[in-house]
This record gives C-alpha cells, structure tokens and sequence, in this order.
C-alpha cells in the first residue's frame, strides 16, 4: 500500500483539500444577482380595502441613488404596495409590480398602522418571524396614521424614510425618551403573555417638503392588540422602572433657580411584596445620577445644602413620573413592566393563582417606590456666572 495513503495527517489533508475544491467549483450557485432583487428598507402593513385582507408597503431603495453623488434628481427609493389574504401573498405579489424579487435581509423597520395594531398584529408577524431573510433586529414601530404615508416623505439628513425612522428610534432609546424594541422583544413579549409589548407610536407632522416624522408617544399592547398610549413623561416613567434610561435632561427647579440636570447613569430594582392583609405590591428601587449642565438663577447651587435640596427636587420629578406611568398601566390594564414575570421567576407557587387572572390582579396592584437620586458634578463652574455684589 502506498506509504502516503498510510500517513494518516496526510490522508485528512487531502481530504480536507478536496472539500475546499468542491466548495470552490460549486461557486454561489444558490446566488442572486442584485440586479435581479429589489432590496427593501422598510415594511409597511394597513389593513386592506377588501375585508380580511392586508395591505403590505415595501420601501426598496434605489441602487442608482444610493452612490455617493447620487443617481439624478427624485427620491432614492420607491415604495411598492399590493395587498393579499396575508403578508406572504402579499409579498409574492409585488414581484410582479417591481420585476425582481424582495430581498428583506437590509429591511430596518416593520411598521403597523394604528388601525391593524388595534384590531392584532400576531397574524402579521408570523411571516417575519419564520422567514430566513427577515432579522430578529428589526425596529417595530406603530404609526399613528397609515403605515404606507408614513414611508412616503423626504428626510432631511438621509436619503431614505427607513433610515431615518429607524435613526429616531435608536436616538430616543438613547436619550431616555422612548423605548426601541426590535422584533425579537416584541415577539418575545407577546408570548410571555404576562407582559404587555411596547412599540414606539409615529406620525407625520408638516406638510411638503416641511413633512418629517415624530415619535409621539409608546403604543401599549395587551396580548397582539393595541390598547392605548402613553404620553412622554408617562414613557419615561415606565423606563425608569425598567432600567432603560441610559440618559435624561431633568428640569430641576430649587432655592429660587431652575438647574438642568443631565442623567448620566441610572438603575432600578423591583420585586414582588405579598403584604400579610392580603394584596400584591410592587418595590422598586430606583438609582440615579446626573451632572449640572446649566442653570438659571444667582444662588450658588454648589453649596451642599441647595445640592440636597437640588437632589430631593430630582428625585420628586423622578417619582413623580414613576408614579404617572404606573396610575396609567393600571387604567389600561397593562403590566408594561414585567411585574408578572418577576413573580413568576421568584413566587412560582403564588403566580400559579395569579396568572389567569393577572390582567385584573395588575389593576388592584401597589407601588412602593424608593429613589436615590445624585448629583454628581457642577461641571467646569462652581458658582453661577453672575456679577458679584
């Protein structure tokens, strides 16, 4: 036998070398051309004119366009609608419209009108939780109007809607202003059952070319349907319970001076309180810090006793808010914070007796709130810059 075949290193090596040139000679024979596709940024879904039918609005953009100089004059994309029994018929139908076929590995945002987010959107996800080119990583948002106009204007900075929308959305998660929840959480969310799913609420304001889009609230889901809205400071207050404010602008008013505060870090702890007369409640334990970034007034807010009174002024403006988001999840009947979860991972024994009925028990539920609220920095002044006496 040949001494090479009996080398046994040697053996795998060629083997291995065979493999790679098979790969090679395959080629990409299950490639598409992308003169063939038509790449799509952003999925628009309304309810359609013929009952029990959907209206699906794909962005594609223009490849021509999307250069550096750009592709002439026009809008750099082109947004396609057809509408089907369901997303995939309706999907299937606008390669006939556009001559190529959609490619949804690029799309940025999935975006439901108001009117199919009130009526459940479960039917609709499917599509994009089952099919291999749709990313768990896409923005969910909820327009106020329909989906389709809201795709339909001209950005300021970008050449696309999508880009901007999906820029909004990830700008506000970083201010501490509105949450962004992609589709992994929002699936996730709507199985869980006990946890209400969130999605950012957007409408067009202007008209012509002033027309842009605005985060105007957070749509609040019970199980797939929308069941209303929270306001800004009622959002904010939902996000410090979750932990979610990585970043605020406070206005902090104390000893005659308003001071703006930036919050530069901040956490929250909760868990579940069984009181002995019966009841559930709900202690959360906030933490935040911030830095002075202006003020108005002369008092030196430096001085250790105005910075206390600055920090229990903070601190009021934090609870005050908590409190607001709180009084309004229990109206609409939503656990937006998880509470049911946490019972369920520390109590299992007790959530067996609340879980049927925790939409009602969530409505009857207490907050007890504990804020520790820091001010850590007066910045590059110690003293107002006020002409002295």
């Amino acid at each position: 036998m040949d001494d090479r075949i009996k080398n046994p290193v040697r053996l795998c090596l060629c083997l291995l070398l065979c493999l790679c040139l098979t790969a090679v000679g395959c080629g990409c024979w299950s490639s598409r051309e992308l003169n063939d596709l038509a790449v799509v940024m952003a999925i628009g879904m309304d309810t359609a004119d013929r009952p029990g039918e959907v209206r699906v609005t794909a962005q594609t953009a223009k490849a021509a366009a999307m250069g550096k100089d750009g592709g002439g004059e026009g809008p750099a994309y082109w947004n396609v609608s057809e509408s089907g029994a369901d997303t995939f018929s309706a999907l299937r139908g606008m390669a006939d419209t556009a001559g190529r076929q959609l490619y949804l590995a690029h799309n940025q945002i999935l975006v439901f009108s108001r009117e199919m987010a009130e009526s459940g959107v479960q039917g609709q996800l499917d599509y994009f939780l089952r099919d291999r080119e749709s990313r768990s990583t896409v923005y969910v948002a909820v327009s106020e109007g329909d989906a389709a106009d809201l795709l339909d204007f001209t950005p300021q900075f970008e050449k696309l809607p999508a880009w901007q929308l999906s820029g909004q959305i990830k700008a506000s998660e970083e201010t501490g202003q509105w949450p962004a929840v992609d589709l992994l959480e929002f699936s996730n969310q709507l199985m869980e059952r006990s946890r209400a799913p969130l999605a950012p609420l957007i409408s067009l304001t202007g008209e012509g070319e002033e027309k842009t889009s605005q985060i105007v609230g957070t749509a609040v889901f019970w199980e797939d349907r929308m069941v209303g809205v929270l306001d800004e400071a009622e959002t904010r207050g939902m996000m410090w319970v979750l932990g979610r404010v990585e970043s605020a602008a406070l206005e902090v008013p104390a000893a005659g001076s308003v001071a703006g505060i930036e919050v530069v870090s901040a956490s929250a702890e909760m868990e579940p309180v069984f009181p002995a007369d019966g009841g559930l409640s709900m202690q959360v334990r906030i933490r935040a810090e911030g830095r002075m970034s202006d003020q108005t007034g002369e008092e030196n807010l430096a001085d250790p006793g105005v910075r206390l009174a600055l920090e229990q002024s903070m601190s009021g403006i934090i609870r005050d808010e908590v409190e607001n988001a709180f009084a309004r999840a229990k109206e609409l009947g939503a656990d937006v914070y998880g509470f049911g979860n946490r019972i369920h991972e520390e109590h299992p024994d007790r959530w067996a007796g609340l879980e049927e009925d925790w939409q009602d028990t969530f409505r009857t539920a207490e907050l007890e709130l504990e804020i520790d609220a820091r001010i850590r920095s007066t910045g590059r002044l110690v003293e107002p810059a006020y002409p002295g006496e």
